[in-house]
């Protein structure tokens, strides 16, 4: 395997206690992952603007209808 990618952890003295290592695979997944969050936030933002937009349609709707009715409750009185 190649590593393509090493991390050193040092102590205060500059002694290497710790190393992390990673490969181009495992790079390439954590920017997949990236941009699939990213991809799916954009979607989750759409999705609010949509629903945003549903509830002010269903408010005119709403808004339309009661005055409908209240137009045929005065015609029903005349």
């Amino acid at each position: 395997m190649h590593i393509s990618y090493v991390k050193l952890f040092r102590d205060e003295d500059g002694i290497i206690r710790d190393t992390q290592e990673a490969n181009g695979e495992l790079r390439f997944l954590h920017h997949q992952i990236a941009l699939l969050k990213d991809a799916l936030e954009r979607e989750m933002e759409t999705v609010d603007n949509l629903h945003e937009l549903l509830k002010g349609v269903r408010r005119i709707a709403l808004e339309l209808n009661n005055e409908i009715l209240k137009g045929d409750h005065a015609k029903t009185k005349e």
